[in-house]
């Protein structure tokens, strides 16, 4: 009696079926049940081993090898591991559950990129159609080398894969240019004149493998309606058509996310169908030197550009996934067949008097709403720029020169320097608002920048140096200032009364009252929140709980941030958030600090220095040499 048999052992059997005369399919089973024992045996601790792993290589590849696959017996290195892509063009070790320690161990690789390669080559080297069983090879080869390419992107490999011959709707083609579409119908009617790629599957799988290989895409998406006369706006079949959205929305969202985050949704939502039965479409191909435009028949087709959804016979047409369901599917970014197929399920729940419930993806209501609050933010800022701009007449100073205006302690600031009867050469001083102008007294709405792209702008803390360096930690060298921080505060104020409005009764000063939360108001009694920065435009504001409480519960409460009124000749700029605590991220540290200043949608202003004109009754921009 013995326990298991050895290595050696099994090792001689693989020979004795190998130089036997066993059926093939006799052989195939028995050697299954040999690799499956020697894995086991790799495997397992203190397991019989009379076979180093080295000594096991050197066996399976002594002769004809001892891999038993479907082009016969052969070595480690003349195998592939995986899935037999290659079909009868290269040979695959078989695939037996448990084995991967023995393929391992005998170091059988898997397929790279220049397999694939060599592949597809014998596969065009006879030149003509591949045959049933080279199709799918052709397929399954294609898919692996759209997932090895990323992976294996050099100048070489480039190099051959534009010189692979492809095959195409007029045969084999190493030239280029070769085209391809996504699009049957635009296949059907361009593939007798242009070489289309045919690679035996949808295009959306080979995306990463159409600039190495030289193929340009000609889109469904580009091609546009011909001929509108004799069409016409159905409107039955536009009811049910946004129905079927709906209930295809809320399948993909329930059964495919994957595909429900592809959609453009609010685009499908609001087609209208337009019948067209002499429906015809144009579409430009580049890089064609003959002829750059062909026209072609299609059953349906979307214009986003005009909002419809043109098909010829709209309840023929339009449930059929190959016709409606692909026109419908143009609109997804991926997974289109699969779209197209759900397409006739959902027109067919409407048609069956079924209503769908609006489900829809988190994501896309995050994205609705976050799309909402970008038009209510702009809308905001429009309101605040045509009232403000409207109401103010010229771009001089703001009402004429020696205009007084009201601070905290009912003082007042007229051509504030800070400067005193102190040197103005020895000391920082601020910005006479009296000798400046407004560039443009409408503003301009900036829109926001990504939160990736954000950029570190300097803080009103950092000490600025008059010729424009800021240095952290090194006050020693910096002149004197001049001015105190109210006086700061009056000169920003001051210059936002100028932006804001045309009248001092316009904007009611509330920088003396506790608890408001904000230091104006206009007489629509919205609210703005001023911070002045001596130099450079802060990234990050802080609000006190007064502050926040305010910008909470009041929908029109806006930013104010002077910054730049440092310095004689200084030009300060205005930047006015609305719904900051919606915009700027919030950052509680006992107060709340809002970052991004610089990354959102608001109102901006700028200054130039300017000065009064012969008669002293306005005032220019100041030109400096």
């Amino acid at each position: 009696m013995s326990g298991d048999p050895t290595r050696r052992e099994l090792v001689a059997r693989l020979r004795e079926l190998r130089d036997g005369g066993e059926s093939d399919v006799t052989a195939d089973r028995s050697a299954a049940v040999i690799y499956k024992a020697l894995a086991e045996s790799l495997s397992r601790p203190g397991s019989r081993s009379d076979l180093t792993k080295r000594e096991l290589r050197k066996a399976f590849s002594e002769g004809n090898g001892l891999i038993a696959t479907k082009l016969g017996w052969r070595t480690p290195s003349k195998v592939y591991a995986g899935s037999p892509v290659f079909g009868r063009h290269m040979p695959f070790a078989p695939l037996v559950p448990g084995t991967d320690e023995l393929w391992s161990a005998l170091q059988v690789r898997r397929p790279l990129l220049a397999d694939c390669i060599n592949v597809l080559r014998l596969i065009a080297r006879g030149r003509h159609p591949p045959e049933l069983e080279d199709e799918g090879v052709q397929l399954e080869t294609l898919r692996l080398l759209a997932e090895l390419y990323p992976e294996s992107r050099s100048r070489e490999n480039r190099r051959k894969l534009r010189k692979l011959a492809l095959w195409t709707s007029k045969g084999w083609k190493r030239e280029r240019p070769v085209f391809a579409t996504d699009d049957e119908s635009l296949f059907e009617a361009l593939g007798d004149s242009l070489p289309l790629w045919n690679p035996g599957g949808e295009m959306e799988q080979f995306q990463l493998l159409l600039d190495p290989l030289g193929v340009e895409v000609i889109k469904s998406t580009d091609a546009v309606v011909l001929d509108l006369e004799g069409s016409f706006e159905d409107q039955e079949a536009t009811v049910v058509f946004r129905a079927a959205v709906k209930q295809l929305q809320e399948d993909l969202v329930r059964n495919e996310p994957s595909a429900a985050r592809r959609g453009q949704w609010d685009d499908l939502s609001q087609l209208s169908v337009c019948s067209h039965p002499n429906l015809m479409l144009a579409v430009d191909v580049p890089g064609s030197a003959s002829v750059k435009t062909h026209s072609y028949r299609v059953h349906a087709k979307v214009d986003l550009a005009r909002r419809r959804v043109f098909v010829r016979d709209a309840f023929a047409d339009l449930p059929r996934a190959d016709r409606g369901g692909r026109a419908v599917a143009s609109l997804f970014d991926g997974e289109r067949r699969r779209v197209a197929q759900a397409w006739r399920s959902a027109w067919d729940r409407v048609e069956d008097g079924k209503t769908a419930v609006g489900l829809e993806l988190a994501e896309h209501q995050a994205k609705r709403a976050k799309k909402e609050m970008a038009a209510a933010i702009r809308e905001d800022l429009e309101a605040l720029r045509t009232r403000t701009g409207g109401k103010r007449k010229g771009t001089g100073g703001s009402h004429g020169r020696g205009t007084e205006s009201s601070n905290k302690d009912g003082g007042t600031v007229k051509g504030t320097t800070g400067a005193g009867k102190m040197d103005a050469s020895k000391v920082r001083v601020l910005v006479d608002p009296e000798m400046l102008t407004v560039v443009d007294p409408r503003g301009e709405v900036v829109e926001g920048s990504p939160q990736g792209n954000r950029t570190r702008r300097r803080s009103s803390s950092e000490p600025v140096d008059p010729r424009g360096t800021t240095r952290v930690g090194a006050r020693s060298w910096l002149p004197l200032r001049g001015y105190s921080d109210q006086e700061r505060e009056d000169v920003g104020f001051e210059l936002a009364r100028r932006v804001l409005s045309s009248d001092h009764k316009d904007i009611v000063d509330l920088r003396a009252e506790r608890g408001v939360g904000a230091d104006a108001m206009d007489e629509l009694e919205r609210f703005y929140e001023l911070k002045v920065s001596a130099g450079g435009e802060p990234s990050e504001i802080t609000l006190t709980s007064a502050e926040w409480q305010r910008a909470r519960s009041s929908p029109g409460f806006f930013l104010v941030i002077v910054s730049g009124v440092e310095g004689a000749d200084a030009t300060p700029s205005i930047r006015i958030i609305s719904r900051p605590l919606e915009q700027l991220d919030q950052r509680p540290s006992g107060t709340v600090k809002l970052s991004g200043v610089g990354n959102v949608t608001s109102l901006t202003y700028k200054f130039a220095q300017s000065a009064p004109t012969a008669d002293g009754d306005e005032v220019e921009p100041l030109k400096k040499e």
